[in-house]
């Protein structure tokens, strides 16, 4: 009886062991993600254009709902593209995303994204989102985590109808869908 019980003590505490061995590594995949992510949404900016009007002053860029940059949104507040500054805001569903440049539509928004997305038709607002099939439902540009890396599906259409100008670099390394 004592042996089983030794061998129980040994099992659980090599368990133990096993789950704070891993706890940083997993909390280290999910921070190294949060800033890849945060690096293509920063990348995503340097390779756009916006009409007259909206080329001007900061880059304004709108997280709604949950999102995967982790902390990386102050970090990429700090950044500058073109000597313009990257100012990131954080808002409700339902507020007003027409003063963004980028909106990103996280997590939780599937059955609001594509009403966020339509009511923004008529303005130059760059949208972007996780959410499956973002893209082909109207949605600029939709991030897809594809065998461990993140890829990009562009909607070059719903580009155009917002007078946002995505440039060759940025769509060669997309998947072009349509909606």
């Amino acid at each position: 009886m004592t042996d089983l019980t030794a061998r129980h003590r040994i099992s659980l505490t090599l368990g133990i062991i096993a789950m704070l061995w891993t706890a940083p590594v997993c909390a280290l995949a999910d921070d190294t993600a949060a800033k890849v992510k945060a690096a293509y949404l920063y990348n995503i900016a340097k390779f756009v254009e916006w009409p007259d009007g909206a080329a001007e002053g900061s880059i304004v860029i709108g997280v709604v709902g949950e999102h995967p940059f982790g902390n990386q949104l102050p970090r990429l507040a700090s950044q500058k593209i073109s000597g313009r500054r990257l100012v990131v805001r954080r808002l409700e569903y339902g507020a007003d995303l027409a003063g963004c440049h980028i909106v990103f539509l996280g997590e939780g928004m599937a059955g609001s994204c594509r009403t966020a997305v339509e009511g923004l038709v008529d303005h130059p607002v760059l949208t972007v989102s996780e959410e499956r099939n973002f893209a082909s439902q109207g949605g600029v540009i939709e991030l897809v985590q594809q065998g461990g890396k993140v890829r990009m599906r562009i909607n070059q259409e719903a580009a155009t109808v917002r007078r946002i100008k995505l440039s060759r670099q940025l769509l060669s390394v997309a998947e072009l869908v349509t909606d």
